[in-house]
């Protein structure tokens, strides 16, 4: 680390067709974890790269290469011990790290990462639809498709409601529990990508 030389590298099998985008590995409980153009998830040694385990999200269902894309170009989510995935075209699935393997998965498509906050599971679809399950018992909550098509980026957690920002550079609140808006913004930005914890240092609603 003190020399900047590379250690190891890892490079993943393609498939045909990938939407363009990279994944951001994260680090937990000593190893790194990152999500795959091919819609599969790694677990690997920090110090030597070396794969401990890796699953997929989804699996291919399609008849035709964009049916089969599946990439995964979101930050997979830990909370104790549990990981939790999105991927395109594929899932929304949970992950027993001590068990290495996965231990839930539903149909959903988005390429952010999912939000877990007060008992719940959000996911943000790219098709601007939200969808929200119990973290307790799996099933689906409720589903918010008041944004369609407003390219919402990821969700953020403020004060226990959700934040999302859209293409027009307005941030929303939504209620967890019921998934109603409860009031909207218009931020700086022109278009709002990705929401980073430090923009909520930053604003005020």
């Amino acid at each position: 680390m003190s020399t900047g030389e590379r250690v190891w590298s890892f490079r993943s099998q393609l498939p045909p067709l990938t939407v363009r985008g990279t994944s951001s590995p994260i680090l937990s409980q000593g190893n790194v974890i990152s999500t795959f153009d091919n819609g599969r998830i790694g677990v690997f040694q920090l110090n030597t790269g070396f794969l401990i385990w890796d699953s997929p999200i989804s699996y291919i269902k399609g008849a035709s290469e964009l049916e089969n894309l599946i990439d995964s170009h979101s930050r997979p989510v830990v909370i104790d011990s549990l990981m939790y995935a999105t991927n395109y075209q594929g899932n929304i699935s949970i992950y027993d790290l001590a068990q290495q393997r996965q231990v839930w998965a539903e149909e959903a498509s988005s390429l952010v990462p999912p939000l877990v906050l007060n008992n719940m599971i959000v996911v943000i679809q790219d098709n601007g639809s939200i969808l929200s399950f119990s973290n307790r018992t799996l099933q689906q909550s409720w589903l918010n498709e008041d944004y369609l098509r407003r390219k919402l980026s990821n969700a953020v957690e403020f004060n226990g409601n959700i934040l999302v920002g859209d293409l027009d550079g307005y941030l929303h609140i939504i209620d967890a529990l019921n998934g109603i808006t409860l009031g909207r913004k218009k931020s700086k930005a022109l278009l709002i990508v990705e929401m980073l914890f430090l923009l909520l240092m930053r604003i005020s609603l």
